[in-house]
């Protein structure tokens, strides 16, 4: 579990980074990012409903995903509120692909 200082709460963050945060597209994900007046960062994971219907799945993705937050922290860069959006399932077993797109996700993040 991602600490809970890192953990992006409340709906009104969530709301202004969709609207006035940077979008980075990778195949099936959306990063968002919105630079924030302290040098904290915190991090949400969300889902298109449709696209993720069993909650089964979301969770298998959000745990994964959360996971491999953890062991790139150091590489995030701080000062920023990001939001994780999954559009569509990842091709392949997610074991192996997804950690290669969010490798791809946190490059373009960085260069914003």
């Amino acid at each position: 579990m991602l600490e809970r200082h890192n953990r992006l709460r409340g709906k009104q963050l969530f709301q202004e980074i969709f609207t006035r945060g940077k979008k980075v597209f990778v195949p099936g994900i959306t990063g968002f990012s919105l630079p924030l007046k302290d040098d904290t960062l915190v991090i949400g994971v969300t889902f298109k409903q449709k696209a993720f219907p069993k909650a089964i799945t979301r969770h298998q993705y959000k745990r994964r995903t959360m996971a491999w937050v953890r062991t790139h922290l150091a590489e995030l860069p701080r000062g920023r509120a990001m939001v994780i959006h999954f559009s569509q399932p990842v091709l392949g077993r997610v074991t192996e692909s997804l950690p290669k797109l969010l490798n791809q996700l946190l490059q373009s993040l960085t260069k914003i």
